[in-house]
C-alpha cells in the first residue's frame, strides 16, 4: 500500500490542486467582471451643454467628458474660465445640437470653437453671457 500510496500523491497532488483552482480563477476573474465592465463602458461619460451666443457665433456644443473629467464650478476669473473651457474642448467628443438632435461635430467646426474661445479670451469678452455652460443629466437605463 506504500507503494500505491506514493503513486497516488505524486501525480494526484499537482493536478487535482491546480485543476480546481484554475478554473475558479478564470471563472472569478474572466465570467462577471468582464460583462459588468463592459455594461460599465456605456455610462463612463458626463455631458454638459456649452451655449456660445456671440455675434460671431451662435451655436450649441454637447462636450462627452469620460468620467473624472468635469468643468469646475465657481470659476472665478477669465483665465480660470479659458483654461477650463480649452482643458474640456481637447479631452471631450464634441457633438452638435440641431433641431433637438445631435451629430459628431466636424474639425472645421471644432476649429471655429477653439477660435472664438480664443477671441474672446484675448478681448477680455469671455464670460457665462457669451459661452455658458451646464451639465446635461444622464439618463440611466
Amino acid at each position: 500500500m506504500g507503494k500505491q500510496g506514493q503513486k497516488i500523491k505524486e501525480p494526484g497532488l499537482g493536478e487535482p490542486e491546480l485543476g480546481p483552482k484554475k478554473e475558479v480563477d478564470i471563472e472569478i476573474l474572466g465570467g462577471v467582471p468582464k460583462k459588468q465592465q463592459e455594461e460599465k463602458k456605456e455610462e463612463k461619460t458626463v455631458s454638459y451643454r456649452v451655449e456660445v451666443n456671440t455675434d460671431r457665433l451662435k451655436r450649441a456644443y454637447i462636450f462627452e467628458l469620460p468620467k473624472g473629467e468635469y468643468f469646475k464650478k465657481g470659476l472665478k476669473t477669465p483665465d480660470q474660465y479659458y483654461s477650463e473651457l480649452t482643458t474640456a474642448r481637447i479631452k471631450a467628443d464634441i457633438y452638435i445640437e440641431e433641431g433637438g438632435t445631435k451629430r459628431k461635430a466636424t474639425e472645421e467646426e471644432k476649429q471655429e470653437l477653439a477660435g472664438e474661445i480664443t477671441r474672446l479670451y484675448n478681448n477680455n469678452e469671455l464670460n457665462t453671457a457669451s459661452i455658458s455652460v451646464e451639465k446635461i443629466k444622464s439618463e440611466k437605463r
